[in-house]
């Protein structure tokens, strides 16, 4: 699944098919981009819904590498940090 500040089905845009190629993200709802390869629905939680509903345990540490999203990312884990 994606990690995002809210729950739910969110359109994850590819920007190629090819191996390795970066630029791949979650879209905000509505959103419209210019490069896209494929568009397709993704789960999505914040981490603090995965860690209150026990799906996941407490984390010891956090990288994160996502393309765009990184601010969604950190604020759906605003009560773990």
């Amino acid at each position: 699944c994606a990690l995002n500040d809210q729950c739910g089905f969110f359109d994850f845009q590819y920007s190629s098919l090819s191996p390795g190629v970066a630029f791949n993200q979650l879209l905000e709802s509505g959103a419209v981009t210019e490069q896209t390869a494929v568009t397709e629905r993704k789960a999505a939680f914040s981490l603090d819904h995965l860690i209150e509903h026990e799906i996941v345990a407490y984390p010891d540490h956090i990288k994160i590498d996502v393309d765009g999203i990184e601010f969604r990312s950190i604020k759906g884990m605003e009560r773990l940090l």
